[in-house]
C-alpha cells in the first residue's frame, strides 16, 4: 500500500528519525549518550563537586589496545615477564598498552596508581575491574572543556566513560555513559534506526535467521 501511494520512502525516514527502540528484556528505551548530553549531566551535579573520569581496561577494544603509539616498538620479553604468557587481551596487557599510549594512572577501589611507580602495580588485583584514569575534575563554570575532553577520550578508546564523585556521605555516585546504541541495564547492543532498516527488499534490515522470508528450516 505504501509503495502504491508513493509514501514508502517517507515512512522509512519517519521511522528512522522519530522511532524509538526498546529493550525486549527490560523494556527500557535504548539510547546512546552524546558528548554534549554527558557534559550537561556532569555540570548538573553542581559547582564544587569533585569527580574522576575513567574507563575500564577490559572495555578497551582489542584493535586499539593492540595498536602501539606512534614511534613505540612492540614490547616482547618484558610484557611476558610482567603479565605471563597468557596476558594477551587481558587487563594487564591493556594497562601496559595504556602506558605506551600516554596514559599514566590506573584506578581501582578509590586508589590511584601511577605508572611512574611500577612497584605500586603489585597492589592492584587484575582479577577484578581495573580502570584507566583520564582526569580528576572539580565541577565549575570553566570545567566543561575538561569534561568534554575526558568523554571524547573515553569514547575514542573504549566507547564509554565513567564518572565517579568523591565520597561525601555514604558511597560515591558512579555514572556510566556510552556512545554505543545499547540498553544501559542489560548491556544489549542494537542497530541504530536508519532508513535501510525499514526496506523490505534490503537484506540489511532482514531477520538474520530467516533472511526476510518469514520461515526457516
Amino acid at each position: 500500500m505504501a509503495t502504491a501511494t508513493e509514501i514508502y520512502d517517507y515512512l522509512r525516514l519517519l521511522y528512522a528519525r522519530v522511532g524509538r527502540t526498546y529493550c525486549p528484556q527490560c523494556g527500557q528505551q535504548v539510547t546512546h549518550d552524546t558528548v554534549d548530553d554527558v557534559a550537561a549531566r556532569i555540570l548538573a551535579l553542581g559547582a564544587g563537586t569533585r569527580i574522576q573520569a575513567f574507563f575500564r581496561c577490559s572495555r578497551w577494544s582489542r584493535s586499539k589496545a593492540a595498536e602501539p603509539a606512534e614511534g613505540v616498538k612492540k614490547p616482547r620479553g618484558r610484557a611476558k615477564k610482567v603479565c605471563g604468557a597468557r596476558c594477551e587481551g587481558t587487563a594487564e596487557r591493556a594497562a601496559l598498552r595504556a602506558a605506551q599510549r600516554g596514559f599514566n594512572r590506573l584506578y581501582q577501589d578509590a586508589r590511584i596508581v601511577e605508572f611512574s611507580a611500577p612497584e605500586s602495580l603489585l597492589e592492584l588485583d587484575f582479577a577484578r575491574p581495573v580502570y584507566i584514569l583520564l582526569d580528576r575534575i572539580v565541577v565549575d563554570a570553566d570545567s566543561r572543556s575538561r569534561i568534554v575532553d575526558a568523554v571524547e577520550s573515553g569514547y575514542r578508546e573504549a566507547e564509554e566513560v565513567l564518572f565517579e564523585t568523591a565520597p561525601r556521605e555514604g558511597e560515591p555516585q558512579r555514572l556510566r555513559f556510552s556512545e554505543r546504541f545499547e540498553c544501559k541495564a542489560c548491556n544489549l547492543r542494537f542497530e541504530k534506526p536508519e532508513p535501510r532498516l525499514f526496506s523490505f527488499n534490503n537484506p540489511y534490515g532482514a531477520c538474520p535467521r530467516c533472511q526476510g522470508f518469514g520461515k526457516h528450516h
